[in-house]
């Protein structure tokens, strides 16, 4: 029997659990900035991570969940002065419906490769959207851009592996 994950539902498990009430009381300005989930080809269900942004101390708190655990704060990778909140109203699309997206464009874009890992992350740049990197078996990136309000596909391609060297 499968488990439908929603946003909604996610959000309700970490900000009722005692260990969110506790970082809470202590960051009380903090904010949720992303959902972020990694899928092997055998495991239909990710552990799915909540991370909330503190602006006082420039940092990202991350839950896990099923159940609820509190991670050791992180550094923020951003480009911006700020890191976006994700309005969690403006998400229409559940990730169920993203991978069924997902599936129907590696069918008809990217037959020949094979997908081994998902990359999910649901976070907010200039709107809400999922960005999906798929690892695949030819070492290739597919990396795909979903409106999380709408559905439509924001963007997609694929790059090799090999292509990300490091700037020297």
């Amino acid at each position: 029997m499968s488990i439908t994950i929603t946003i909604k539902g996610l959000v309700n498990e970490v900000e009722s659990s005692k260990e969110f009430k506790g970082y809470k009381e202590d960051n009380k300005e903090a904010y949720l900035a992303h959902f972020f989930c990694m899928k092997d080809k055998d495991v239909e269900k990710g552990n799915w991570q909540a991370g909330y942004y503190s602006k006082e101390q420039d940092k990202i708190t991350v839950f896990e969940t099923n159940p609820v655990k509190k991670l050791p704060e992180e550094e923020v990778f951003k480009k911006e002065d700020l890191v976006k909140p994700l309005i969690i109203s403006n998400v229409k699309i559940e990730p169920e419906e993203a991978f069924e997206k997902i599936d129907e464009l590696l069918k008809k874009d990217y037959s020949a490769e094979i997908v081994t890992k998902k990359i999910v992350l649901l976070q907010t740049l200039e709107k809400e959207l999922y960005n999906i990197t798929l690892i695949t078996q030819s070492l290739s990136l597919i990396n795909i851009k979903i409106d999380a309000n709408t559905g439509e596909f924001i963007s997609h391609e694929k790059k090799s592996i090999m292509s990300l060297k490091a700037d020297e």
